[in-house]
């Protein structure tokens, strides 16, 4: 432990405490790597979901269509959503009020992920179907996607431009040490 202490020292104060980095210089990695650093666009999402069997018969869906299409009369007469969907929803997020969560585009069903890109933040679906049954969907917020600011991603390229520097630099101090070095090999054979 104390050789590898004293060996980090000594590289640290031969090779990382002499690079120096300057901002131009890492803007300049910020406009070669702006693809690195895109974001997705994201949107949080409800549901309230009424689990259609495989098995079930057209009656069987039919009245689960007359329900949903019961829930969605009352929220678009400004019932409300999470009390609805903890009271009539099947999945697992209506304990939630029906909330699923933050997705980004391709993590849902195509059906579900189709109806949700035409919905603005507040606005609710009419009865989707997918495989696993009849849906009524909300988006709850979008965040647009777009590239990440300079400044928010200026440590992180600060980190690897240094991390690299501090390797290259250490490979060429090791080179000059052992070109300098004098090795006798004494062999008996």
């Amino acid at each position: 432990v104390h050789d590898g202490l004293l060996i980090a020292k000594v590289v640290n104060n031969e090779v990382r405490s002499r690079l120096v980095l300057q901002e131009t210089e890492l803007r300049e990695v910020y406009k070669e790597r702006q693809e690195r650093y895109q974001q997705v666009g994201e949107q949080t999402i409800s549901h309230i979901l009424f689990l259609v069997p495989q098995e079930a018969s057209s009656r069987e869906e039919e009245r689960l269509r007359a329900q949903a299409e019961s829930v969605l009369q009352q929220l678009q007469k400004g019932g409300d959503f999470a009390a609805l969907a903890r009271q009539y929803s099947s999945g697992p997020s209506a304990e939630r009020g029906g909330l699923l969560g933050t997705f980004r585009p391709g993590d849902l069903l195509p059906e579900f992920e189709a109806v949700v890109a035409t919905l603005k933040p507040g606005e609710l679906s009419n009865i989707v179907r997918t495989p696993v049954g009849l849906h009524i969907i909300r988006v709850d917020a979008r965040q647009q996607g777009g590239v990440r600011t300079f400044e928010d991603v200026q440590e992180e390229i600060r980190m690897e431009v240094l991390r690299n520097r501090t390797e290259q630099k250490y490979q060429e101090w090791l080179a000059a040490l052992r070109q300098q070095a004098y090795i006798k090999i004494l062999y008996e054979g």
